[in-house]
């Protein structure tokens, strides 16, 4: 699937959801866990581990608030992606 100029395919790595390539099918940045639920899958290959618990949402973002801040523009990193998609 096409997402802000970037493909993004299931995962071939065992551990991690998804993949992010770049326009030559290179991979840039894997994310998520595949074994841990997050709060609501907008890409829609792990919706079964979708939460929706809104106080882990907060948590989540919380606990992380200084690191998304930090990568909120860079779409190289794990953190961009999985904030945007997965939380």
């Amino acid at each position: 699937m096409q997402r802000e100029g970037y493909n993004i395919r299931v995962s071939t790595h065992k551990n991690k959801k998804y993949d992010v390539l770049d326009a030559e099918g290179r991979i840039i940045t894997r994310f998520g866990a595949r074994d841990m639920e997050h709060y609501f899958d907008k890409l829609g290959a792990f919706s079964h581990l979708d939460h929706k618990d809104e106080k882990r949402l907060e948590a989540f973002k919380r606990r992380f608030s200084k690191l998304i801040d930090k990568y909120q523009n860079d779409k190289t990193s794990a953190m961009y992606w999985s904030s945007k998609y997965l939380w």
